[in-house]
């Protein structure tokens, strides 16, 4: 619960990144099916691609912020819906920025709740769409490495998302100023 609260208070500090990202995923291994008895029906395996979906708000300081994702993701034997909690680590796109970021939570498939683990690697470049200089929208490519499961069920996929979102410096410190003279 202490986690799950700095967390929320992580999404309104000073720095924000609001994010979309959708892509193709590719599963690096799969469980192991069981082999057809008779009179079972005709199933086939588990495709090797599928799709992921991932909202992702961040918040925090310039570099190191805290981060809640809700993901849907289908293919590959995966099909699940879930969020998950974890950090990211960036800098601000002026106008291109990178930034890494690691998550963990639970996921729902149709055989109950699992866990779901997710990292990635990205690249952002931002501009300027109104007055302010520190809001920017932004659009990107991440590369990440998704599990979904644990032991024998574990599904192990790599995906390549675009993303598209919103970044704001110093929201809450500029909400906080005094009034200019």
């Amino acid at each position: 619960m202490r986690a799950l609260l700095l967390v929320v208070l992580g999404l309104t500090a000073c720095t924000t990144h609001h994010r979309v990202t959708v892509g193709p995923t590719f599963a690096l291994d799969k469980p192991d099916e069981p082999a057809p008895q008779p009179g079972d029906p005709k199933t086939s395996p588990p495709s090797k691609v599928g799709v992921d979906a991932t909202g992702e708000l961040t918040g925090g300081g310039d570099a190191f912020r805290g981060s809640l994702a809700v993901a849907a993701r289908a293919g590959h034997g995966a099909t699940s819906a879930g969020f998950r909690v974890g950090v990211s680590l960036g800098t601000e796109p002026r106008p291109g920025g990178v930034r890494g970021s690691f998550s963990l939570g639970p996921t729902f498939t149709s055989s109950g709740a699992t866990l779901d683990v997710r990292g990635g690697l990205g690249v952002d470049y931002g501009f300027v769409t109104g007055s302010d200089s520190n809001k920017r929208t932004t659009v990107g490519l991440e590369l990440f490495i998704s599990s979904v499961g644990t032991g024998d069920d574990q599904v192990l996929m790599v995906g390549l998302g675009l993303s598209a979102g919103w970044f704001h410096h110093d929201s809450l410190g500029v909400a906080a100023s005094p009034p200019a003279d």
